[in-house]
């Protein structure tokens, strides 16, 4: 414990806070943020991430992004009280890397992608959403995991160009 508090009340309330600063995200995108400002570890993220959605603090929701974290009222609440609590050096290295990650998150939530093992391939979902409404998806077959995984990354960054082609394809666009 340091000053009175432990490592994982800490650890709790600096997740509720990077919650709150990037908005609703998957586990994954939250977990890349608090790996990428360098707060804690893996490990300490998942068990403060269990604690905080079995004390209803934040819960996973299912939205047409797909699963997303949002913070509960009894979070904010948390939040409002024992934001003290963070250290400085925690939040300004949140801080520093909020804007960079509210953008990757907003685009990677508007380009959904994801995949799933089906009888020895990879069946690959890739989606674009505009105003809560899908208005592109593709569904493929790839032999493995690798190039699964390389697609859905690559999705964000080429969904826009790939649904421009489409429509230029297709006569939707001069």
């Amino acid at each position: 414990m340091l000053n009175g508090l432990s490592s994982d009340h800490r650890d709790r309330i600096s997740l509720l806070y990077a919650l709150s600063l990037v908005g609703r995200c998957s586990e994954d995108q939250l977990l890349r943020y608090i790996l990428d400002a360098d707060i804690m570890d893996q490990f300490g993220f998942y068990l403060a991430l269990g604690d905080l959605k079995e004390a209803s603090l934040v819960k996973a929701v299912e939205s047409i992004e797909g699963n997303v974290l949002v913070i509960l009222p009894e979070g904010r609440k948390s939040l409002e009280m024992f934001a003290g609590d963070i250290w400085d050096s925690v939040q300004t290295k949140l801080d520093r890397k909020r804007e960079q990650w509210k953008q990757t998150i907003r685009e990677e939530l508007q380009m959904p992608a994801s995949w799933k093992e089906e009888n020895g391939h990879y069946r690959v979902r890739l989606r674009a959403l505009e105003a809560d409404e899908e208005i592109l998806a593709i569904e493929m077959i790839v032999p493995d995991k690798a190039q699964a995984l390389d697609f859905c990354s690559r999705w964000p960054a080429g969904a826009s160009e790939i649904y421009g082609v489409i429509n230029h394809i297709l006569g939707l666009q001069k």
